[in-house]
């Protein structure tokens, strides 16, 4: 199997998308900062000019209504009174266009918007720019036009932006190191289930131990788990069908090979006749443990896997397939066989039932005694159908019927052609199917056999 590598880590991987989250997190934070604070600045910057040109506009109105009353003022007398402008410009109008006043740093000529416009707007003078805001009285006698210099933004975000990274170098730090421990914390139940998994041997189906695992991983260990408690199942039946079989199989092998011995070395006919014929009994009874064991180990490796519950079965089908394989040995020691199937239709597997049906009917011929007679019969029993094999055997005492599903309890009858483990397939073909076998007394006299099954609703 080839040995399959990686190239990257879940770790790694989860602490860049961590980084890069914070990361984008501060930028786009930092932008949405510095807009926010750019439109305040804007507004500040808005109403400042506003409320300067508001006052020097009162200025004006009061300068001209004293300039009507007295004798003319010169320009500098009327700008004693007006308010400070700093580095501000600012021009005053009247409503014929001429000049009032000016600052001294703007074209006395050009007003700096169209003495027709109100309010603000944004203006470059001399390559520069400027907020404007242009005041005026209701009937335009006087205008005037204030505008301050936009600051230079960009000198100001790389001051801020060198002192807001300063600042948050160190706490970015730290939170990027307590992620990678977090990260670290989260992820070592994965590196011990990891280290648990190398750490087993070829044979080793034991239950994972992972203290504490978060959510995400325990989906997967409770499927491994599972597939380790299959595992566990299918190796433990492999180990008893092949220790099972090699001692059942010693026996009718050695047996065979002694009478093949006896055959090989006879000089009698009739020596060599029953010679011959013990070896065919002895392959007989080999098939039979073999074909029995395979049977057990196919009901056993099912583990109670496989969903029976909706599978509909047919008793009456069964009982002929059955019987296509048992007629002869009924014939031969003329056993009569009675049927009759008040309830037909079941649910389970078809070939669990088939198992089951075939050794209690195969044990019941096999101990008749000759001529004797089998019953086979079903009946309704509330939401079941109870299937019942009745014979004129010897039975089973009572106190040993409990024992009797034992594998290869053959009851002391040594001589006798069976193996040891129809009643041991049967009870496990009843367990799988969740059903109740019993073995009774028969009204014919012998063993009654009783499987209560699930009815076919």
């Amino acid at each position: 199997m080839p040995e399959i590598s990686s190239t990257w880590s879940l770790q790694t991987r989860v602490g860049l998308i961590s980084a890069f989250a914070m990361v984008t997190g501060l930028l786009f934070g930092s932008v949405g900062m510095y807009r926010a604070a750019a439109v305040e600045d804007d507004h500040l910057t808005e109403e400042r000019v506003e409320r300067l040109a508001l006052e020097i506009l009162q200025s004006a109105k009061n300068n001209l209504a004293r300039k009507s009353e007295a004798s003319p003022t010169s320009d500098s007398q009327l700008n004693e009174d007006f308010p400070e402008v700093g580095p501000n410009k600012y021009q005053v109008w009247i409503h014929n266009g001429s000049s009032l006043l000016r600052s001294f740093n703007v074209p006395g000529s050009q007003p700096l918007m169209p003495l027709d416009f109100s309010g603000h707007n944004q203006i470059k003078i001399q390559n520069e720019d400027f907020t404007v805001y242009v005041a005026a009285t209701p009937d335009r006698e006087i205008i005037v036009q204030v505008a301050e210099r936009t600051p230079e933004r960009m000198v100001q975000i790389s001051l801020i932006a060198g002192k807001y990274l300063a600042f948050i170098l160190l706490p970015l730090g730290i939170v990027l190191f307590v992620i990678q421990l977090l990260l670290k914390s989260t992820f070592r139940p994965l590196d011990r289930l990891a280290a648990n998994l190398q750490a087993r041997g070829p044979g080793d189906v034991t239950t994972t131990i992972v203290e504490n695992p978060p959510r995400e991983i325990l989906p997967i260990v409770q499927s491994l788990d599972s597939l380790f408690r299959r595992a566990s199942h299918a190796m433990s039946v492999e180990h008893r069908f092949t220790s099972v079989a090699a001692h059942e199989l010693r026996t009718p092998l050695a047996g065979i090979r002694a009478q093949a011995q006896i055959a090989s070395k006879a000089t009698d006919p009739s020596e060599l006749h029953d010679s011959l014929n013990s070896v065919l009994l002895g392959v007989d009874k080999a098939k039979r443990v073999i074909e029995q064991l395979i049977d057990l180990a196919k009901v056993e490796s099912t583990g109670g896997d496989i969903e029976w519950s909706s599978l509909p079965v047919s008793l009456s089908n069964i009982y002929e397939q059955v019987m296509d394989e048992l007629a002869p040995k009924a014939k031969s020691r003329n056993v009569k066989l009675s049927v009759e199937f008040a309830e037909d239709q079941i649910q389970g597997l078809d070939f669990a039932i088939y198992m089951l049906m075939r050794n209690l009917i195969a044990n019941a011929i096999l101990y008749c005694p000759e001529g004797g007679s089998v019953d086979v019969r079903t009946r309704r029993q509330g939401d079941n159908v109870m299937l019942t094999i009745d014979d004129t055997g010897p039975g089973i005492p009572v106190q040993a019927r409990e024992s009797a599903f034992e594998k290869f309890n053959r009851l002391g009858k040594s001589g006798s052609d069976g193996v040891g483990l129809g009643l041991s397939i049967a009870a496990q073909v009843a367990e799988l199917h969740k059903a109740k076998i019993e073995l009774l007394d028969s009204p014919l006299g012998g063993l009654r056999a009783q499987v209560n099954l699930r009815r076919l609703a």
